[in-house]
């Protein structure tokens, strides 16, 4: 698994018209992170860029999957389950995250920026989850701007 250390591309919103519905697999971020990131990432990288099943929750706590090859973490990848806002046993946290200074990512003026995650919170149907500038946990409307960090993986044929 590949993520990147800073962001790639600008501020984006989590869904322009400020709802959660669908979750990340239907959210406006899913189509510019498959399409324009994609986009901007070199051929040979995108040759080796693996599909991957992934797993989210909705507002509502029913679970489902999509595939994809370029993803955002979920809350519960990166906060322990007291912190991921309804992201409870989707997945574990990894182990680089524990440390707060690893979820710290700055943009291209090396400031500290906050930014999107692939999960929804938890009972609202406007708000998405983020980690805040400083490496903890936050949610914000879908509408509004953060950045994006991605990630891959590359499955050796």
């Amino acid at each position: 698994r590949f993520e990147t250390r800073n962001f790639i591309g600008g501020e984006v919103e989590w869904n322009e018209y400020g709802t959660n519905n669908g979750g990340y697999p239907d959210s406006d971020i899913r189509g510019y992170i498959d399409s324009t990131i994609w986009g901007l990432l070199p051929e040979d990288l995108q040759a080796v860029i693996s599909d991957v099943d992934r797993e989210w929750k909705d507002k509502d706590g029913n679970c489902g999957t999509y595939i994809t090859k370029l993803f955002l973490p979920a809350a519960s990848e990166v906060f322990d389950e007291d912190n991921c806002y309804g992201d409870k046993g989707l997945y574990k946290q990894l182990d680089y995250y524990k440390d707060a200074r690893n979820r710290i990512r700055v943009n291209e003026d090396r400031y500290t920026r906050a930014y999107w995650l692939a999960s929804v919170v938890s009972g609202l149907s406007m708000d998405a989850c983020r980690v805040n500038n400083d490496g903890y946990a936050n949610y914000w409307h879908a509408y509004s701007l953060s950045r994006v960090p991605v990630c891959f993986i590359i499955f050796k044929n």
